[in-house]
């Protein structure tokens, strides 16, 4: 443990470079590494080397006096044991005010360098709790690379924030969930990017920027994202589960790039709403549901602007129809509101006869 003991206790650690473990162990089970116990404070900056812990909870105990407490990384490496979420948080992952006290202050800062991990967490306490205390997460350059299937990556924060750098999550591979509200830093955007093949599913309430360049980013259906500019490139995919309504309203959309199309997954009768601007590059669309012939169904809503490159290329993506039976014809109108709607026209498809004379004289050489 650091910073442990009577209240005005500070324990300090710097890691610059080289390798520091802690791996602990207490009556046969795995514990992880304190900082700021009992009525003491601590501060942990990495700015190089490698730092590998069992677990790093921050604050464990209640006390009013102590001081905030502060893990911060700007650089180099931390290793933090996968283990599954456990709300009090105590003993897994990289948390903030574990054991569910609420009169501790802590933060988290993710400047630089790579943190790997399965949870990193707010715990069950501070201010969201009904606590005087508060825990908070910020961001501005680092990256978070999940260790384990189902990582927990960001929840139960009072606060987070993420800077003009933002943050990276990397999936590695495993689906993981961010399940925390997400706002930009004070005269900042925010950007959250999301990169590494796996799923990503996102909710809460969110303001930043939101880019997504691998795998699957799952909008959950209480997911609030109608203050968020979503970018997807690099083949990445867009996907949005069933039942909401502002899981599927952004501010502004892109979709593609000059390399790669974005697919993009929708459902019938569940269109996007976007309130600014829209920029499609190059786009596949993977269509599911419902969809009967002779209807037309609404896809997108654009409250900004879109221009003709981009229709064409959602025109180009709606080509290869619905399936072997239905084709769609690509429709863009203006609504009452001045909105522009793009809308998919399902028909029956039609079908190509070739008639061959068996007494015809080939045309084409043995």
């Amino acid at each position: 443990n650091l910073g442990h003991g009577a209240p005005g206790n500070v324990g300090v650690l710097n890691v610059r470079g080289g390798r520091l473990v802690s791996k602990t162990t207490q009556d046969g089970a795995t514990r992880s590494f304190g900082l700021g116990i009992t009525h003491g404070t601590g501060f942990i900056t990495v700015s190089g080397g490698e730092l590998d812990v069992s677990g790093l909870c921050i604050c464990t105990e209640d006390s009013g006096n102590a001081r905030e407490s502060v893990f911060r990384q700007t650089g180099g490496l931390v290793k933090v044991a996968a283990g599954a979420y456990q709300p009090t948080c105590q003993s897994v992952g990289l948390c903030a005010t574990g054991n569910g006290k609420t009169t501790r202050r802590a933060r988290i800062a993710l400047d630089g360098g790579v943190t790997e991990a399965s949870v990193v967490a707010g715990g069950t306490s501070g201010r969201c709790r009904g606590g005087t205390g508060w825990t908070a997460f910020e961001a501005n350059g680092g990256t978070v690379r999940a260790n384990a299937a189902d990582a927990q990556i960001l929840r139960d924060f009072d606060e987070a924030t993420l800077g003009e750098k933002g943050l990276t999550v990397d999936g590695d591979g495993y689906d993981l969930a961010i399940a925390q509200n997400l706002a930009g830093a004070p005269g900042a955007t925010g950007r959250l990017t999301l990169t590494g093949a796996g799923t990503k599913t996102i909710s809460g309430t969110n303001a930043v920027e939101i880019v997504v360049q691998g795998g699957v980013a799952m909008f959950a259906a209480g997911a609030d994202n109608a203050r968020v500019a979503l970018v997807a490139t690099n083949g990445a995919t867009l996907a949005f589960a069933a039942g909401g309504a502002r899981n599927r309203t952004f501010k502004s959309l892109m979709l593609g790039d000059d390399a790669r199309p974005a697919r993009l997954s929708l459902t019938a009768g569940e269109p996007l709403a976007v309130t600014g601007d829209v920029v499609v590059r190059r786009l596949a669309l993977v269509l599911s549901g419902a969809f009967t012939t002779g209807e037309s169904y609404v896809l997108l809503t654009c409250g900004g602007s879109i221009d003709e490159a981009s229709l064409d290329a959602w025109r180009q993506a709606l080509a290869r129809g619905l399936g072997e039976d239905q084709g769609c014809d690509f429709l863009s109108e203006e609504d009452g509101a001045g909105r522009r709607v793009l809308k998919m026209a399902v028909r029956k498809r039609k079908r190509l006869v070739l008639a061959v004379d068996p007494h015809a004289t080939s045309n084409v050489a043995a």
